[in-house]
């Protein structure tokens, strides 16, 4: 590497600070195996893709989260109104989509979602309201599904929480999740 660049022959690959893994990032492009398989006229060895799809049961736990996290996420979509702008609407839907996807790949991805949430709430890095800032999409509008201290809470369509009620009802969420301790591989239970 060092050719590239005089400084980048001192670089610890697994040691590298942000700056210095962009400045290295720079010079490297990454190409996707469809633009390499046929390099120089030779055939590059890649392994075949062999996806095979494996049922599995979820845990009790597991299971109640993520029923509560689809139903939050179903109440983002169904509270949508017609006073939203297309791009509002279809952020709630990508929205939802996200929040299930993060849940559902590990609890970790859930907190780490949940914590930049609570980031937004409390006006770490967030842009306030309007089309595009997200509104904080997954948390903002309080819909059908959300949970206040383990019961339903059904509220209308465009009622609103407080900065403060969204950020009690996150942070309960959150600790929620830390205090199970649940780990991807005992939430799993084999078919």
């Amino acid at each position: 590497m060092g050719l590239l660049k005089p400084e980048f022959a001192n670089l610890t690959l697994d040691q590298l600070t942000e700056t210095e893994r962009d400045n290295l990032a720079g010079h490297f492009i990454q190409r996707r195996r469809a633009d390499v398989k046929l390099w120089l006229g030779n055939e590059t060895p890649f392994p075949q893709r062999q996806s095979d799809e494996e049922p599995y049961k979820l845990s009790k736990e597991y299971k109640e989260l993520f029923e509560e996290v689809y139903n939050f996420a179903r109440g983002l979509v169904k509270t949508t109104t017609v006073d939203m702008t297309y791009a509002q609407r279809r952020g709630r839907y990508w929205s939802a989509l996200a929040l299930i996807r993060c849940v559902m790949s590990s609890p970790a991805a859930a907190i780490s979602t949940l914590n930049r949430s609570l980031n937004r709430e409390s006006g770490v890095g967030s842009r306030e309201s309007g089309v595009g800032s997200r509104e904080s999409g997954e948390m903002r509008e309080s819909g059908v599904g959300s949970r206040e201290s383990g019961e339903m809470r059904e509220s209308g369509v465009g009622s609103r929480e407080t900065g403060s009620m969204r950020k009690q009802r996150v942070e309960r969420k959150r600790t929620r999740l830390k205090g199970s301790k649940i780990q991807k591989s005992s939430m799993l239970s084999s078919a």
